[in-house]
């Protein structure tokens, strides 16, 4: 397994002119790929800020992206991502996702505990005490 830093998910999704395209697509389907979280949320940040792509598009490819069979992540990136796509922050979403063996989720963020009491996720959300 081959682990991918955030130049190369970019590379294989949106830079096609780039004469590493080439490579990066062919890496991809000759090798098992591993994409860490934090690549993601990066990939989505530079896709999003660079190359002005809306985050729905941005989201959609991501998805796409870990649909590969022989691309991997961790199991909750996957919701993390269709999370995101139902109106979450990507980074929220993967702080939620990746917290799912906790019993509670405390932020002083109340739109964001909002937003998290809506989620499916088996998490209870509280708004951080006073510290």
């Amino acid at each position: 397994m081959i682990a991918v830093d955030t130049n190369v998910v970019v590379t294989l999704l949106v830079r096609e002119d780039d004469p590493a395209h080439g490579r990066v697509k062919e890496l991809f389907v000759q090798s098992f790929i591993y994409i860490a979280p934090t690549v993601l949320l990066e990939a989505e940040w530079v896709i999003r800020s660079r190359y002005k792509w809306l985050r729905p598009h941005v989201l959609r490819a991501l998805a796409d992206l870990l649909a590969m069979p022989n691309v991997q992540t961790e199991i909750w990136a996957g919701k993390a991502i269709a999370w995101a796509s139902s109106g979450l922050d990507l980074a929220d979403a993967l702080h939620f996702a990746g917290s799912e063996s906790a019993e509670s989720f405390y932020t002083f963020d109340r739109d964001l505990i909002r937003k998290g009491r809506a989620l499916d996720g088996g998490l209870s959300f509280f708004e951080a005490p006073d510290l």
